[in-house]
């Protein structure tokens, strides 16, 4: 159990380094906050992960520390790797066109193909899904997270529709209708 939990912390760092320095590869911003303005949102966001996933003095193990189901921790593991397998894919494919959230690039590009080609918002789809993994593992209280984010993943992805559409707008209309918005072939 110790090792499962140590494994998602681990990716849950992995993920959190791999995000900032990819992020210095994007195209400059155009209208909405820049990489560096967001730096603090970023902090805050680290502070809440480390918060959650410590202990805390709650009597529920459950709520606090997770299943002690071998068996449920190990396929929570794998759904927690494949959320940040799918986010880290869609990442590297969006390329420099990938922004910090509700931001619009410079020279952007509509990007449909790959893990775009499945939903509209795959980073989305992935940190939700990597978020819904470790919960067996750290607890439910990381199911409160993934809710407080999946409310801001939708917000956040709205806007970004509404600007993608101002930018092409036929082929942004033609796109969502081929395309879910977060959840493959569902929603």
């Amino acid at each position: 159990m110790h090792q499962l939990r140590f494994f998602i912390g681990l990716l849950w760092v992995g993920f959190y380094v791999y995000w900032l320095i990819s992020g210095l590869q994007s195209n400059k911003n155009v209208r909405g906050s820049s990489w560096g303005q967001s730096l603090l949102t970023r902090f805050a966001a680290v502070i809440v992960i480390v918060g959650l996933l410590g202990r805390q003095t709650m009597r529920s193990a459950e709520w606090t520390h997770g299943s002690s189901n071998l068996l449920v921790n190990l396929a929570a593991a794998v759904v927690c790797a494949a959320g940040f397998g799918f986010a880290v894919w869609a990442r590297r494919h969006i390329g420099r066109n990938w922004g910090v959230p509700m931001s619009v690039k410079a020279k952007t590009e509509l990007v449909t193909t790959g893990p775009y080609g499945l939903v509209r918002h795959p980073i989305y789809s992935g940190i939700l899904l990597a978020l819904l993994g470790s919960a067996p593992i750290f607890g439910l209280r990381l199911i409160v997270v993934a809710v407080a984010f999946g409310a801001y993943a939708i917000y956040s992805a709205t806007v970004e529709e509404r600007n993608m559409e101002s930018l092409f707008p036929g082929q942004y209309a033609e796109y969502r209708r081929r395309t879910k918005f977060l959840i493959p072939w569902i929603f």
